[in-house]
């Protein structure tokens, strides 16, 4: 079993870099074709329809997948009843965006918003279903490589629609209907594989087990779409407050990039989670400090240096990934890269405490994330524009981080050891006078990273913070 575990997680964390490296792909290649204006657009749609995806694909796909893998012999069961519970969820925000669409558009000050709004609500349906035969039974039935075949493909099939429709003169509604396409192929797809598994006579229903299955849902996915707000409600609040379309599309730019850092770390919570639980069920308190003090240490020695050098080299990140229409977004992409850095820090940080029984408190803390992020923005952005924004995000980061920095503190005594701690950013601030004084540009910015980078270990190792142990974990990760 632990080796099916251990050959799940890697086809599944492989499906899902497919599925964030697709992402970039689509974004750069509309920023580019489209412009900034029409990326703009693009990036305000996209975030309501992540918004969505958060809800949908997150709580009644895990209580199906965590149900399901409990009790196999029920999958059948769990599955009608889960079904049900994500079909009238999925109908319920369907009629709520085509309903509210044109009151939407115009918070949004562009009635044109209307009918693409409308499309986003449709394409609800299929994407929740999607999520509950992959995410939901699929993991649940340990049937790891066909979730991560459709998680993989789902994703291809997307870039190629989106480059063809747009080549075809498509614009913003080609994009649209390349995803929606590509879901329904994926939907299609994924009920071919779970054929024989959900084949049945009748559909067997339970009242008690639907009950049972919403209860668990309903905080978790209500954790993950307050979440995907503080992500996603940056672009809509730009446009409704400066109603200027290019602001948009610079601030999504500098958005999407300030998130490679979080998207490529962010895994350390997937393991942290479950080995703080067992560490907390054994009474084992030294031990949950050992995983505390080594995880902090650990994500900052590659988030700290990361974060600086993205900051200092924004511009240039920019003028390679988007074009030099997006170099104006430098500033604000230098502010959401260090917000973005304690965001991840926080998430590292609430995970722990999720393993140690405390799942109430990453669902407060995002709700509360979410109305402070209101009242920044709505101060900042009326005051300094668009570089208000980033602000807003990185107020809001570095006290939420404080909030659960705190809370591990006063129940585990440590959240890391701090002169490692020092070391680190002292470094790492070291690396970030030398970027923003030797700014290369082209392909020769990652001949940079990869100098400084040389660069910054020696310094760790010269402060003693870099030793053996380090170099024989580096080479375990890379004989694997």
């Amino acid at each position: 079993m632990s080796r099916l575990l251990a050959k799940g997680t890697f086809l599944i964390m492989t499906s899902e870099l497919f599925f964030i490296l697709s992402n970039y792909l689509i974004h750069i290649f509309i920023a580019r074709k489209l412009g900034v204006e029409s990326y703009g657009i693009f990036g305000l749609l996209l975030s309501l329809f992540m918004i969505n995806r958060a809800f949908l694909n997150t709580g009644v796909s895990r209580a199906t997948s965590k149900f399901i893998a409990e009790d196999p012999n029920k999958s059948k069961i769990i599955f009608f009843a889960s079904r049900t519970i994500q079909l009238w969820m999925a109908i319920g925000f369907m009629a709520m965006y085509i309903i509210f669409a044109p009151l939407l558009a115009r918070l949004l000050q562009d009635v044109s918003l209307t009918y693409y709004i409308m499309f986003i609500g449709v394409m609800i349906l299929p994407l929740a279903m999607l999520s509950l035969y992959t995410s939901g039974i699929m993991n649940g039935l340990r049937l790891f490589r066909e979730q991560a075949l459709i998680k993989g493909g789902y994703p291809l099939l997307r870039v190629l629609f989106t480059i063809v429709f747009i080549l075809l003169g498509g614009g913003i509604f080609g994009a649209l209907l390349a995803y929606f396409i590509a879901i329904i192929l994926g939907l299609v797809w994924s009920i071919y594989l779970l054929r024989e598994h959900m084949n049945s006579d009748k559909n067997e229903d339970n009242f008690f087990l639907r009950k049972k299955i919403f209860l668990f849902a309903l905080p978790v996915a209500f954790s993950a779409l307050c979440f995907s707000l503080f992500r996603n409600v940056n672009t809509l609040l730009i446009k409704s407050l400066l109603d200027y379309n290019v602001a948009v599309g610079l601030y999504t730019a500098a958005n999407t990039i300030s998130t490679i850092p979080y998207f490529i770390l962010i895994s350390l919570s997937l393991t942290l989670t479950p080995s703080i639980s067992n560490a907390t069920a054994k009474g084992n308190v030294v031990l949950v400090r050992k995983y505390i003090t080594q995880s902090t240490r650990y994500i900052l020695l590659l988030l700290v240096p990361g974060t600086l050098l993205l900051s200092a080299t924004s511009g240039e990140v920019l003028r390679f990934f988007y074009s030099n229409s997006y170099v104006s977004a430098a500033p604000v992409l230098s502010v959401l890269a260090i917000g973005s850095a304690f965001l991840t820090l926080f998430t590292i940080f609430t995970s722990i405490t999720t393993g140690g029984g405390k799942p109430w408190i990453e669902m407060s803390l995002n709700f509360f994330l979410i109305l402070l992020l209101g009242v920044f923005n709505f101060v900042l952005i009326p005051m300094y524009g668009l570089i208000g924004s980033s602000y807003a995000v990185l107020l809001t980061a570095i006290l939420a981080f404080g909030i659960i920095a705190f809370i591990v503190y006063k129940k585990y005594g440590t959240i890391g050891d701090i002169f490692s701690v020092m070391r680190i950013i002292g470094v790492s601030l070291v690396l970030y006078v030398i970027a923003s004084w030797w700014q290369m540009s082209g392909w020769f910015l990652f001949v940079q990273y990869l100098v400084l980078g040389v660069f910054y270990v020696l310094l760790l190792y010269l402060f003693r913070e870099f030793g053996q142990e380090d170099w024989d974990l580096v080479k375990r990760v890379f004989e694997r």
